[in-house]
C-alpha cells in the first residue's frame, strides 16, 4: 500500500433522488446501470494508444497510483456517459460523477490485493 493512502470515495451530492420510494429506487437503479455502461463502454474501445498512455501514467509514478491518482489518469481516457438515455438525461455534473464511479469501478477490479493502491502489473 502507498505511504498515507486511502481509498478516495466521491460523493454524489449532485444527485436528488425523490421522495418517493419507487421513483427513487428507479432512479438510483438508471444511476447504476449509466455506472455500469461506461465502465463497459471503456473497456471495449481501450485501444493500443491509450494502453501506452496509461504504462506511461504508471512509469511517472513509480508502477503504482492510489485511487486518487489513478482517478485523475483514467478520467482522461474514461469516455463520458451517454446521453441517450430513453428516461433520464443526466446533467453536465450528474454525467461527471458517473464517468468517476465508472474509474473507481474500475480501481476496485484492479486493485486485487486491495492494498489501496493499483500498480500496473495487475
Amino acid at each position: 500500500m502507498l505511504a498515507g493512502s486511502r481509498r478516495l470515495s466521491i460523493e454524489p451530492s449532485r444527485f436528488v433522488l425523490s421522495d418517493d420510494p419507487d421513483e427513487a429506487l428507479k432512479e438510483y437503479l438508471n444511476l447504476r446501470q449509466c455506472i455500469r455502461d461506461t465502465f463497459e463502454s471503456f473497456l471495449r474501445n481501450l485501444n493500443l494508444k491509450a494502453l501506452h498512455n496509461l504504462e506511461e501514467h504508471f512509469e511517472r509514478h513509480d508502477g503504482e497510483l492510489d485511487s486518487s491518482t489513478f482517478l485523475k489518469v483514467f478520467d482522461s481516457v474514461c469516455p463520458m456517459p451517454s446521453l441517450d438515455r430513453p428516461d433520464w438525461r443526466p446533467t453536465a455534473d450528474e454525467r461527471k460523477f458517473i464517468q468517476q464511479a465508472a474509474c473507481l469501478t474500475l480501481f476496485d477490479f484492479v486493485d486485487v490485493d486491495m492494498s489501496g493502491a493499483a500498480s500496473w502489473m495487475e
